[in-house]
């Protein structure tokens, strides 16, 4: 707030330039997918799809099918529609807090609209959008399995059918859009505040030293700091090392949009606590899905980036 006061300009400019990327990207993107699911819901199709994946997720994951419709919604629509699903899932009864949870540690993924588009478009190269966005998936798909002991209770064989209210899909739609637009607007602020007054300098220090180590410029760390508070802030910087370092931008950005940034995280929190699940798994569950996409990127990466 005190920043706010005494240089408003500055962080109105931040302000607006996170709802021009909110407005231009993330609502073309998100909305009619937040209305289709929420339709799907309402007209029984999780139901079929329910029965036809109960058997693959209830061994892997120990969670019903339902669970597996949430990550086909997840890897279509991106963050943080998986999250969003769980909650209306859990609403109806065909999840409980525990299923919940392991269901959130492989639907917390971003969709191939925004990496084919938005970061492949950065970066110059759709080579190096498919590598993160292969990559991103499989360890989210990866990632559920080291959660699937959390808690006591085994996957239902026989999902429930499920028919929520399709009379409120685009209100509630809309207001969870507006949510995450105010999720992005005020994270580019702060990112402009901790850039501003050197709060995120212990961060930039840390990561600059390790890109220094690794061969890298040492504002290649800046983007990777950056991109743990607001992904798509932080791709714009690695942006400007995707020619001469494009291995190192492909695994970086892999590990960040699996992590997620703050601002991602607290979006999809928003709809997982009402949903019973334990936030502490879903924390650390992030971690794992970022260390998993960050390995598997590199080896990846490898083989098929010049």
């Amino acid at each position: 707030m005190l920043g706010l006061a005494l240089d408003p300009a500055y962080y109105t400019e931040a302000v607006c330039e996170g709802l021009l990327v909110w407005a231009t990207k993330v609502v073309p993107a998100m909305l009619p997918y937040f209305i289709l699911t929420k339709l799907l819901s309402g007209f029984g199709c999780v139901g079929g799809a329910a029965r036809v994946l109960s058997p693959l997720t209830g061994k892997l994951y120990r969670v019903p099918g339902v669970g597996g419709y949430a990550y086909l919604m997840s890897i279509v629509s991106g963050y943080p529609v998986g999250a969003r699903v769980t909650l209306d899932l859990a609403n109806a009864g065909a999840l409980d807090a525990g299923q919940a949870t392991r269901v959130s540690t492989f639907t917390s993924t971003s969709g191939p609209l925004f990496v084919l588009g938005t970061v492949a478009g950065l970066f110059g190269s759709y080579r190096i959008g498919a590598v993160i966005l292969v990559c991103h998936l499989a360890a989210a798909a990866l990632n559920g399995l080291i959660y699937r002991s959390y808690g006591r209770n085994e996957s239902d064989p026989a999902p429930t059918e499920l028919r929520p209210d399709k009379t409120d899909a685009v209100y509630s739609s809309v207001l969870s859009v507006l949510t995450v637009g105010g999720y992005i607007a005020i994270f580019f602020v702060l990112a402009a505040f901790l850039t501003k007054t050197g709060l995120l300098f212990p961060l930039e220090w840390l990561f600059g030293k390790l890109s220094v180590a690794c061969g890298l410029p040492q504002e290649f760390g800046g983007g990777i700091a950056v991109g743990l508070l607001e992904i798509t802030k932080g791709c714009c910087v690695l942006a400007e090392y995707a020619q001469a370092h494009p291995l190192a931008v492909t695994t970086a950005a892999c590990g960040l949009i699996s992590f997620g940034g703050a601002c991602i995280q607290l979006q999809g929190w928003t709809y997982l606590r009402e949903a019973g699940v334990n936030g502490k798994v879903f924390a650390l569950s992030k971690v794992t899905q970022a260390l998993i996409a960050t390995l598997l990127s590199y080896a990846v990466g490898s083989l098929v980036i010049p």
